[in-house]
């Protein structure tokens, strides 16, 4: 299933769905609302695999793990993945 993940103002990366609360500062998180970066990591065909961290445009955005769909909200433009 397919996370929705942002980043609150307060550094805390979360899985969220709208009208999220970061568990952290408990403040309402807010979801850009122009673009969705979609990420899908295939299984290893060995079943063996471990997670990769995810950073847009340098800050992180937790990671993705075996077969995992991860969506980042984003605003329109040109980001640098990694």
């Amino acid at each position: 299933m397919s996370k929705l993940r942002v980043k609150c103002s307060c550094g805390e990366v979360t899985n969220t769905q709208p009208g999220g609360i970061c568990p952290k500062c408990k403040k309402p998180l807010e979801i850009p609302g122009d673009a969705v970066i979609r990420l899908y990591r295939m299984g290893s065909p060995l079943g063996i695999a471990g997670g990769f961290g995810i950073y847009l445009n340098g800050e992180p955005m937790g990671h993705i793990g075996n077969k995992e769909t991860v969506m980042l909200p984003v605003k329109y433009g040109t980001y640098t993945l990694h």
